[in-house]
């Protein structure tokens, strides 16, 4: 799927990504950027509101899940398990996360769960930075449940 395809999905499947102003700007080897309107998403002291970090990193990682069994073949329900997110300094300009594609055999491992038992579970990572540095870090586990085609 394009990025325009991705954040068509997001829009239509979880509202909040609309809401937010969240948009996919690429899907490559190395991960699965998402950005946003710094203004729609500051907070009373002009940083970007801890809410909406969370779910840049969230949906950034869901996302990449997600076009993960699309590219793979594999229709999925997807499921953020459980979060965990650091919050490392203010961010004061445009909202960037990047989940971190996992290592091979990681994604290999989730792909086989998922193809073998209909159910597989991969941990992501998602950063968001200010000024090239980290400014928060997210890790997710998620689970995938294979859909059946009736």
């Amino acid at each position: 799927m394009s990025p325009t395809e991705l954040t068509a999905l997001l829009h239509r499947e979880i509202p909040l990504a609309a809401a937010i102003g969240l948009r996919v700007e690429n899907l490559s080897e190395h991960g699965l950027q998402v950005s946003g309107p710094f203004a729609a998403n500051q907070n009373l002291h002009g940083t970007l509101f801890a809410g909406s970090i969370y779910c840049f990193a969230t949906l950034a990682s869901w996302t990449l899940v997600h076009a993960l069994c699309q590219e793979a073949g594999l229709a999925a329900a997807v499921v953020l398990q459980e979060g965990n997110i650091r919050y490392l300094k203010p961010i004061t300009d445009q909202p960037q996360a990047l989940a971190n594609m996992p290592e091979p055999a990681a994604k290999a491992r989730f792909l086989q769960m998922l193809r073998e038992r209909g159910k597989g579970r991969l941990s992501v990572e998602a950063t968001l930075t200010q000024n090239g540095e980290p400014a928060a870090v997210f890790i997710g586990q998620f689970v995938a449940v294979r859909e059946h085609e009736s």
